[in-house]
């Protein structure tokens, strides 16, 4: 019998799990489907889309994309569980022989300011490059190359970290708290390879980088295709927060303001209507969105523009005991109700922004209609 349950890892990756509900179902953070089933009841998940999946420790690494391996010692820190035998009760012969194994897990530092974060992510974006391919991507996507170069997208570079890393030091960069470095076990500061991908600036009101994000070129079966950059678990490293992203010019009196899902969608949405918008990671991580929310509010915003993935609108197909098929609402369509209650708490109004179902996004949309995307 392990420490924790699956209820517990749901709420250290930002998952609700509803009341008096045995089973549910959230977005897949590796194949975005919306049917990633989590059985409480079994302490077991699975995507019946693209079938990653498996017991508690997947799951924390799915949404984390920190190794199944490493994922139990975070677990329990996080938990404050430790190795306390009185946490849980007896144990077989089987739970003890899982404890030799058990990694050593470093003490999670705090998030450093996001002044120091934005200076250090700033010094090592612009120490890299965008490789040809992921600027054909983004092209396709709709962007120009004046446009990709403003939005300053990077690539993960395969090698040479260290290097790179040494360099910040040797400018001043303040690394300790700041997602992404840590001290490896040769007393040398690095930061964590994600494998190849598109490194994109999370960013604030202001501007600044929060957190960098990546979108990888090949995602692991159970890993996702958007991870954070971090370095949770590892020495005077820590784990990005799942921050919200803001794309364009917030002036003291504006008073309108759209939210989607995910950075990109934002930036595009931007570069093509040149409206302020604000992306969440998605429709169950909504905190931080609200905290910039209540920010604009205090400078003048009235009314919030909802334009998330027309997805959420979908119903699934469910079997009764008696054999008759009904239909349910998402988890993601709950949690979209949840996002509403929230925005009308602060006292906001809200419109719900539509386009044709033939785009999954409102970034498809516009990219297809306004720059002839295809």
């Amino acid at each position: 019998m392990l420490p924790f349950n699956i209820a517990e890892v749901c709420g250290l990756v930002g998952v609700a799990v509803p009341p008096h509900r045995n089973m549910f179902e959230v977005k897949c953070p590796n194949c975005e489907g919306d049917r990633f089933n989590i059985d409480v009841g079994k302490q077991v998940c699975h995507c019946m889309r693209c079938g990653c999946g498996g017991g508690m420790t997947d799951l924390f690494s799915i949404f984390t994309g920190v190794p199944t391996k490493e994922a139990f010692g975070i677990i329990v820190d996080r938990l404050g569980r430790g190795n306390n035998s009185s946490k849980t009760g007896g144990r077989s012969d089987e739970w003890k022989k899982s404890q030799v194994p058990a990694p050593k897990v470093a003490l999670e530092i705090p998030v450093a300011p996001i002044e120091k974060r934005n200076e250090t992510y700033q010094r090592y974006i612009s120490s890299l490059t965008l490789a040809a391919d992921h600027r054909e991507n983004l092209r396709k996507r709709g962007m120009s190359n004046a446009e990709i170069s403003w939005l300053e997208y990077r690539t993960m570079p395969m090698t040479g970290h260290k290097l790179l890393v040494e360099g910040l030091l040797l400018a001043g960069s303040y690394l300790k708290g700041v997602p992404g470095f840590f001290i490896d076990k040769n007393n040398r500061w690095t930061i964590k390879y994600q494998q190849r991908g598109i490194l994109i600036p999370v960013r604030d009101l202001q501007g600044k980088i929060q957190g960098l994000q990546i979108r990888l070129d090949n995602a692991e079966h159970c890993s996702g295709k958007f991870r954070w950059i971090s370095s949770v678990g590892k020495e005077s490293g820590c784990g990005a927060l799942t921050w919200a992203h803001f794309a364009g010019e917030w002036k003291d009196g504006d008073t309108e303001i759209y939210l989607t899902e995910g950075p990109v969608k934002a930036d595009i949405f931007y570069l093509i209507t040149r409206k302020p918008i604000i992306a969440i990671p998605g429709v169950s991580s909504i905190d931080e969105a609200i905290k910039m929310l209540t920010e604009m509010k205090a400078k003048g915003l009235k009314k919030v523009h909802l334009a998330l993935d027309m997805d959420y609108m979908d119903l699934i197909p469910k079997v009764t005991e008696d054999g008759e098929v009904i239909e349910e609402v998402k988890q993601v369509y709950k949690d979209y109700a949840r996002l509403i209650t929230r925005i009308t708490e602060l006292g906001l109004k809200y419109t719900r922004t539509k386009w044709p179902r033939d785009y999954k996004g409102i970034d498809d949309f516009l990219a297809a209609k306004v720059r002839g995307v295809k």
